[in-house]
């Protein structure tokens, strides 16, 4: 877990990431200190829970840099942790570096997504079963995607992957996708073919 420092004045909640955004399947909990087990328990079950729970995110936000918050996107120490938004096109903002595993998971809603220039990686099951995604647009500086990051995304049917893209991992397109690529890294080349045949190749 990833503790901040000391608990900002007036910040009394504990796994405030947790309990807002519960049954996410990130392993990353984002941990502040309670006073005690009711404020815990108000937070859970309390109808107004959200809003309190908003209250003390905006208390967050006002403190530094380290916690942004707003309604769609959730963002700790510049990596994109969880989309909760509904929108069909998306911007990722400026900032992040890195997309955590799941952060998209299952959003049947996004049809296309752009990369910030500071995005370097995209983690585990990132966007998998995103079933409607169809346009995907990466930066000059991307580096790496990881394990299924795009699996089952079967409406993305071809992507220009960026010349600065260092590392494929296992199954991270859909075998129906179409990889476009001008760079030289011998491990993307080499995934390409044998993953997905182009006339690239």
């Amino acid at each position: 877990a990833l503790l901040m420092e000391s608990p900002p004045e007036g910040i009394e909640a504990v796994e405030v990431y947790n309990l807002y955004y519960s049954g996410c399947k990130l392993e990353q909990h984002y941990t502040w200190w309670k006073n005690n087990e009711s404020n815990y328990q108000l937070f859970r079950h309390d109808e107004k829970g959200r809003e309190k729970i908003e209250n003390l995110l905006e208390t967050l936000n006002s403190k530094g840099d380290h916690f942004k918050f707003d309604k769609d996107f959730v963002i700790v120490n510049s990596q994109l942790l969880k989309y909760q938004g509904n929108a069909e096109n998306i911007i990722i903002p400026e900032g992040v570096i890195d997309i955590s595993h799941t952060a998209f998971e299952d959003n049947n809603t996004l049809r296309a997504v752009v990369f910030p220039s500071t995005l370097k990686t995209v983690g585990v099951y990132s966007f998998a079963n995103c079933t409607n995604l169809s346009e995907v647009t990466m930066n000059d500086n991307f580096e790496s995607i990881g394990i299924c990051a795009f699996e089952d995304c079967d409406n993305l049917t071809e992507i220009e992957l960026p010349a600065s893209l260092k590392e494929i991992c296992a199954s991270a397109f859909s075998r129906k996708t179409i990889l476009r690529y001008n760079g030289t890294a011998p491990e993307v080349i080499e995934y390409i073919k044998a993953h997905h045949p182009n006339p690239d190749f």
